[in-house]
């Protein structure tokens, strides 16, 4: 921050200057303006903003979600929509910083451009976000309540929220790996501790956000709502789509947490990831079902409330997972990703509520193709693992000695 003296051309707000952008902002002591200027050490700063809105976003929905299952007073004014939109306008003014930065102090040809890679892909996110906003608002008004995933305005934001955590999990990753190496630059949230708390935060945002993806794309119902396909639709495909979004859940958290194991040395930090999905869940999504059915006296409510400690034991082997599996050979790791990928699909509360209330009896099928999907997750780690870590950045120049006097 910086008091500009008044009347000065060169400190207009706007105006590019020593390769940073500034913006005026209110008068400060004397009269002059009190100016931010936006530079690189600001990156790992414009990251904590997003890698927040993301977290928020997906905590949102799913309390959205829950919320439309139990058919609560649908309104677009609601506590868990404003926790999403709240997350959608943090993320998409880190995307709006991360323009800026592009523009002024990283531009095409700097070493650190591929850092802003991640601002980019949320930024599309958070343009489709934009459209689904109002476009839901609009839906909701013409249409009335739908307790539907696979809607045009829930396809828009979904795939937004999906988009911004992917971007923020890609842009944290590679932030991290790039502090490492002494190739990003500085800055307050710039430290190991922080950056390694907003790569926990931000993968764990993206194991919900992948999960959240297959729900939509799996949602019999849905299918059958938005493209009028009948109830011979839906009684066909019902069952097949449960069993093959509850198996295929196995993947997205598997991978994420074989991809954390890599990226970070303490496993207990690791273990931070897994938490804060299963605190997500129980809190926003098998708990607040509970709590509104159990106030309105259905038995549905009685055996979400029994199911609650079963879903929180199921972190108990997930942890196991991350805390003891071994570095050791390939074949020991890719039996421990088939063991733990059924516990990870369990984890998700939306299918595996249903899945061990109302059709245990199908438990012991879901169980073989969660483990196939976990080892299918196992095997393509690394390559996942390349995706978010992205190009390898230069190391900086060392600075030439200064010959001696």
């Amino acid at each position: 921050m910086k008091v500009s003296s008044p009347g000065l051309g060169q400190n207009l707000p706007g105006r590019k200057l020593k390769g940073r952008r500034t913006f005026g902002g209110p008068k400060g002591p004397g009269g002059g303006r009190v100016r931010f200027r936006l530079a690189r050490g600001h990156l790992a700063a414009v990251y904590a903003l997003g890698v927040a809105g993301a977290f928020l976003q997906i905590a949102g929905g799913t309390w959205d979600v829950a919320s439309h299952i139990v058919n609560t007073p649908e309104t677009f004014l609601t506590p868990q929509h404003s926790v999403l939109y709240a997350g959608i306008v943090l993320a998409l003014g880190a995307s709006g910083l991360g323009l800026l930065l592009r523009w002024g102090p990283m531009p095409k040809g700097s070493a650190d451009r591929p850092l802003l890679g991640g601002l980019l892909v949320s930024g599309i996110g958070g343009g489709l976000q934009l459209v689904a906003g109002p476009f839901d608002l609009w839906w909701h008004e013409t249409y009335g309540f739908d307790p539907h995933l696979l809607t045009p305005s829930h396809s828009l934001l979904i795939a937004g929220i999906v988009l911004t955590a992917f971007g923020m999990a890609l842009g944290s990753v590679r932030l991290l790996e790039a502090h490492r190496r002494g190739a990003a630059p500085g800055g307050r949230f710039a430290t190991p501790r922080a950056l390694t708390a907003l790569v926990v935060l931000a993968l764990a945002a993206l194991w919900m956000a992948l999960n959240g993806l297959l729900y939509l794309l799996l949602d019999a119902d849905g299918w059958a709502y938005t493209f009028h396909l009948g109830p011979a639709f839906f009684d066909a495909a019902q069952v097949p789509m449960f069993l093959a979004a509850t198996a295929l859940l196995a993947g997205p958290g598997t991978l994420v947490l074989l991809t954390a194991t890599r990226l970070l040395p303490d496993r207990r930090t690791v273990a931070a990831i897994p938490l804060l999905v299963v605190g997500t869940g129980a809190l926003g999504n098998v708990g607040f079902r509970a709590f509104i059915l159990l106030g309105r006296g259905d038995p549905d409510g009685a055996a979400l409330t029994a199911f609650l400690p079963l879903y929180l034991a199921f972190i108990v082997p997930i942890l196991l997972f991350v805390l003891f599996l071994p570095e050791g050979p390939p074949r020991l790791l890719l039996l421990g990703a088939a063991l733990v990928g059924p516990f990870v699909s369990f984890v998700d509360g939306f299918y595996s509520s249903v899945l061990w209330t109302s059709v245990a009896e199908d438990v012991p099928l879901v169980l073989g193709t969660a483990a196939l999907v976990g080892l299918l997750a196992g095997l393509t780690r690394v390559r996942f693992a390349r995706i978010l870590s992205g190009p390898t950045l230069p190391a900086p120049a060392p600075t030439p000695a200064r010959p001696s006097p």
